[in-house]
């Protein structure tokens, strides 16, 4: 999700509101945001707009079902993934009297629907089939520059034929994770399915009859194109429409990838994230299982270049042992870290890069990172927040440099339950089933502060850089997000396994299970 400074703003509803408030001194505006004076400071920004949304709290929580049917449209469970792809968010009551509450309403987003998808997978596997299903009739055709649109790739935002997303005509195609997330999406249908729905046929849109294992393929030569643009083998972004998003993964805020004194990442080259690369690792592994003809010198190769360059983000110093976030480029082409501390980190648990037990430099690593993801420097009572509190950028409801996002949160689970840390995994999904009872929601994010129990924020304020750039620095959640719904089923799920005894409580491994009751016992409440 982008805040709204990237043009986020449906069309029938473009304006802030900036242009026809009265003209107040920044100094007065900041006055009312104190908490962000040391922000301000360090960043050169200044305060254009402050104002204040009502949270509306429901008398009584929302029932995960009862969300989950009306978010794929349907009256039984039996019959979620009937009408295909998942809306995105909702309002109710009185929240659908704020427009910043409606930002998402009636449009698809490709990341979205993947990663709700998979949270149901295990239970509905239809809403997976019918997602990928819709996700390929508008899987890119040709290099269009003005849609950031190149063959093989999944759309990013579609709002309708008829209306334009951040200038260009929708579907939009800016998101790099999006194709690798859909290749991961497929293997994971097929593993636990089988292989029928390769054959499932659909119209494409240059209408042209394929079958979902073109589009597989497709996709497959997306990643590797995207592969061959550079000789390390990154798999980077960059737009090529002056109105598109910068940041073309998760976190696409503006201001989510800058280097540790502050400085945004150089979008005039090639930028990557970790979890770009750690994605594509799992997407070539996958790809090779299903077609072992393609586990060639070529393949192998490029899981080592993946391999090498996550091993190259590795950073050990007083904040910790962790990933850096990515890397950009200088003016000369040249590969510079984004040495910060995010959450970002905590996504390489999701693959076999830190897989081996026996090898002490291996476990080590391991053991650091998943210390500094607990550590008070990204740890909160609501989950792990989006940026560590140490990094310039850092303010508790900064939209991707701050919050801590269910989703996210479940996402660092999974990797957990990957190398049996189920321990430590059910205590993030405990505090996912906390945060939702908590705001008797489903909110889009919790503020990433230091109180003693989960808050959402209800403050909109914009800022203007030194560069003279607009920017909305906080902003409500949504109050109910798809992908945050997806992360409270998967977790009530999970919790309930372990509750029936089918799923571990704790670690297995004595050594593991020792290390976990030492990080759980430093955890606040």
């Amino acid at each position: 999700m982008t805040p709204v400074e990237t043009g986020r703003f449906p069309p029938s509803t473009p304006d802030r509101g900036l242009s026809k408030a009265p003209v107040i001194s920044s100094e007065h505006l900041e006055a009312q945001v104190p908490d962000l004076a040391f922000y301000l400071h360090r960043t050169g920004e200044r305060v254009i707009h402050v104002s204040h949304i009502p949270v509306v709290i429901p008398t009584q929580p929302l029932s995960l079902t009862d969300t989950i049917l009306t978010l794929t449209r349907v009256d039984d469970k039996k019959d979620i993934g009937r009408n295909g792809i998942v809306n995105t968010a909702l309002a109710v009551g009185e929240q659908r009297n704020y427009h910043d509450l409606l930002l998402f309403e009636n449009a698809e987003f490709g990341r979205d629907a993947l990663l709700f998808a998979k949270k149901l997978l295990p239970q509905h596997p239809r809403l997976m089939r019918t997602t990928l299903v819709r996700l390929a009739e508008l899987q890119g055709t040709r290099f269009d520059p003005l849609r950031d649109e190149e063959p093989g790739e999944i759309f990013h935002e579609y709002r309708g034929p008829n209306t334009p997303v951040f200038g260009s005509p929708s579907p939009y195609y800016g998101a790099s994770d999006t194709t690798i997330s859909y290749i991961n999406g497929i293997i994971a249908y097929i593993r636990q399915e089988g292989r029928d729905i390769l054959h499932d046929a659909f119209i494409g849109r240059d209408g042209r009859m394929r079958t979902m294992e073109d589009s597989l393929f497709d996709a497959a030569g997306w990643l590797t194109r995207r592969m061959n643009r550079n000789p390390q083998g990154l798999i980077e972004f960059q737009k090529t429409t002056a109105d598109g998003i910068d940041n073309q993964v998760w976190k696409d805020s503006a201001d989510s990838y800058f280097h540790k004194d502050g400085a945004l990442a150089n979008h005039d080259g090639g930028v990557s994230s970790i979890e770009l690369q750690v994605d594509a690792y799992n997407a070539l592994m996958g790809f090779i299982d299903l077609y072992p003809e393609h586990n060639n010198a070529f393949t192998r190769n490029r899981l080592q270049q993946i391999a090498q360059n996550v091993e190259d983000l590795w950073i050990e110093d007083e904040r910790g042992g962790f990933f850096a976030l990515g890397t950009d480029r200088d003016a000369e082409g040249r590969v510079q870290r984004l040495d910060i501390l995010t959450s970002n980190t905590g996504y390489v648990l999701k693959s076999p890069l830190l897989h081996n037990d026996t090898n002490p430099n291996v476990v080590s690593k391991r053991e650091a990172l998943i210390q500094t993801l607990f550590g008070p420097s990204l740890f909160s009572v609501a989950g792990i927040r989006t940026l560590a509190v140490e990094e310039l950028r850092y303010t508790p409801d900064a939209y991707h440099n701050g919050k801590v996002w269910p989703q996210d949160v479940s996402e660092i689970a999974e990797g957990l339950d990957t190398h049996g840390y189920y321990g430590l995994a059910n205590e993030l999904r405990r505090r996912i089933v906390a945060d939702m009872d908590e705001s008797r929601l489903f909110p889009e994010n919790f503020r990433g502060n230091h109180d003693a129990r989960p808050t959402i924020s209800n403050r909109i304020v914009d800022v203007v850089t030194p560069e003279g750039k607009e920017k909305r620095l906080e902003q409500p959640p949504q109050p109910i997000l798809a992908m945050a719904v997806g992360a409270a089923f998967e977790a009530t799920e999970s919790l309930r396994q372990v509750e029936e005894g089918s799923k571990p409580a704790f670690a297995e491994d004595p050594a593991k299970r020792k290390f976990e009751e030492k990080i759980l016992a430093s955890l606040p409440a």
